[in-house]
């Protein structure tokens, strides 16, 4: 029975090899240490036992890397419309009032692009970028206007059928709602 590779390091560590080496064939230890010899390495080729070269490793991108614009559309784009001021002249667009004809107010740190209020209709808002040299087809940013009453939380209630314990609150009659 040959030892396995790890009991001959133990026994090679342990001092034991000299002892032990007589019972083991050296091809299946492979280069031992003491057989070793350098490599001499000219001017210019990388070493054999250093780093990889620079040119050879590529780094693969994990994430995408979002621009300036992407980034604007979707902040503007994941916020809602929650109004339409002296009709249709104004819009709040979360906590932003977009006027048309206006700047929109800055959503990044440091932001370098500018966006223009185009047009507001009664569907949507019509954002476009101010850009140096006009281009036939603007970069615009549509966000549209949905002012329909949604449920976003339906809470549990009691099973069809069967009656709430309380019913519903309602003030009592002639008191002001101070009093309620």
């Amino acid at each position: 029975m040959k030892p396995s590779i790890y009991v001959l390091g133990i026994l090679y560590a342990s001092g034991l090899w000299m002892a032990a080496q007589d019972q083991v064939d050296p091809s299946l230890v492979g280069e031992l240490p003491e057989r070793r010899q350098g490599s001499p390495v000219t001017p210019g080729k990388p070493s054999p036992y250093g780093l990889p070269d620079e040119k050879k490793k590529k780094q693969t991108a994990t994430k995408r890397q979002y621009s300036e614009e992407d980034q604007i559309k979707s902040i503007l784009s994941s916020l809602p419309v929650t109004g339409v001021i002296g009709n249709g002249k104004k819009v709040l667009l979360g906590n932003i009032i977009l006027e048309e004809g206006e700047l929109v107010d800055d959503v990044l740190p440091n932001q370098r692009e500018q966006l223009l209020v185009k047009e507001i209709t009664e569907d949507q808002v019509l954002l476009e970028w101010i850009e140096e040299f006009r281009r036939p087809n603007a970069r615009q940013l549509p966000i549209a206007i949905d002012l329909k009453p949604r449920v976003r939380v339906l809470l549990k209630g009691h099973p069809e059928g069967t009656k709430p314990p309380m019913g519903i609150a309602r003030p009592p009659l002639g008191a002001e709602d101070d009093d309620f």
